[in-house]
């Protein structure tokens, strides 16, 4: 083998080195890049439940608050209704015995 067909040889087998060692290191960047991606997607997901779930527990708690001012509201309603009917009740008892007048034997 003469020296340039050795030369040659040499400097390919080195160029085919460094692009194998330049293709891994691509491989491995856009492996890297593809675990980041996947792990920011993740996050975002694990971001997006927790707020739908932080929503879901607002609005639940909404509804339970007006639930519970309606209840509030009728109870003090019918507490009012009969406050007014007992008011009405001893109106009508006291006319009557305004009203009555006993005998004069």
């Amino acid at each position: 083998m003469s020296f340039i067909n050795v030369l040659n040889f040499h400097t390919r087998r080195v160029v085919e080195e460094r692009n194998s060692c330049i293709a891994e290191q691509s491989a491995m960047k856009a492996r890297q890049e593809a675990d980041r991606l996947d792990f920011k997607k993740q996050t975002a997901k694990s971001v997006c439940q927790k707020e739908r779930e932080r929503q879901e527990k607002a609005e639940n708690w909404k509804h339970a608050r007006i639930n519970a001012m309606k209840e509030r509201q009728i109870k003090h309603d019918e507490m009012e209704n009969s406050y007014e009917e007992a008011a009405q009740e001893y109106k009508a008892s006291r006319e009557v015995r305004e009203s009555y007048t006993p005998p004069l034997w």
